[in-house]
């Protein structure tokens, strides 16, 4: 029975005869054949075990997107399920879980072929072009993106080259239990992590060729009050300028505190932290040892 996959942009929920991937219908249901993330596991990874548990799927897969790496794992899935027979296909889902549940935080954790396939389907589907963003556009990106992972659990074949080593050096500058302070062009979040920290200090370069510092830790496990430390620093600043700046602010992310050297509302560049690295660090070390103690 031939099979195929349609993109409906906006689709949500179910529809009798199609498997529907994460289309937001809010469950996992059987009998309708709806896959989504929940605390099962993710959508990819409740799908792959029913294909290993021998379901019966309708001719038709549905998403509303192709806007993530497990999409295009699915759709290799859905169109060969043999694939789950491979040696590799287990662990190559297992990493690109990890990827769609921590993003960059995974990298520590991805064999480095897993990491540079995922990262390669990601640019295979955001490649767009000159051309109109059709849907047969992006079913073709779909189908591109799916065929790098058959490729490899099928032959073992990379459709692509692997890219050298991220350019750059990481310095470590100071280390102390799960802490430590580094310097590095980019974040390195992989490299840092595969050290065994779970929190840092990176030392970034910013556009007035000074060093900004980064605070951060792994995730929200991690006993590391980020709010804490920003109203210690600030203290500590406005010490210094009195009432003037921003302060130190958290990010979206809420596992990220930093001083912005551009104003967010405003966009104007601004002055960076009058703290000196070692008082960081010290508020720093005090914060984490107090929430290790209790």
């Amino acid at each position: 029975m031939e099979r195929h996959i349609r993109i409906i942009h906006g689709f949500r929920g179910s529809k009798k005869g199609a498997v529907c991937f994460m289309t937001l219908t809010g469950q996992n249901d059987s009998t309708n054949f709806t896959f989504e993330d929940s605390i099962q596991g993710t959508a990819l990874r409740l799908f792959y075990e029913r294909i290993c548990l021998g379901s019966t799927f309708p001719p038709e897969m549905i998403i509303n997107g192709i806007s993530t790496p497990n999409h295009a794992f699915a759709a290799a899935l859905f169109t060969d399920p043999s694939l789950v027979l491979t040696q590799e296909c287990l662990s190559l889902i297992s990493s690109f879980d990890l990827f769609h549940k921590w993003a960059d935080v995974s990298h520590a954790h991805i064999p480095k072929v897993h990491l540079q396939i995922i990262q390669e389907v990601i640019k295979t589907l955001e490649e767009v072009g000159n051309n109109k963003d059709t849907l047969e556009a992006q079913l073709r990106r779909l189908g591109n993106a799916s065929t790098i992972i058959e490729s490899y659990l099928s032959f073992g074949i990379l459709s692509f080259d692997m890219e050298e080593e991220e350019n750059g050096e990481i310095t470590f500058l100071k280390e102390e239990g799960p802490l430590a302070m580094y310097r590095s062009e980019t974040p390195r979040w992989g490299e840092f992590y595969k050290h065994g920290f779970l929190c840092g200090i990176w030392l970034s370069p910013s556009s007035q060729g000074l060093e900004r510092p980064v605070i951060f830790r792994k995730s929200s496990f991690v006993s590391f009050d980020l709010q804490e430390l920003g109203r210690s620093l600030n203290a500590d600043e406005f010490s210094i300028k009195g009432k003037q700046g921003v302060g130190w602010l958290s990010c979206k992310d809420p596992n990220i505190l930093l001083y912005p050297t551009v104003s967010p509302t405003k966009g104007e560049t601004m002055e960076g932290t009058s703290l000196s690295l070692e008082v960081i660090w010290k508020n720093t070390k005090l914060i984490i040892s107090k929430k290790r103690k209790k």
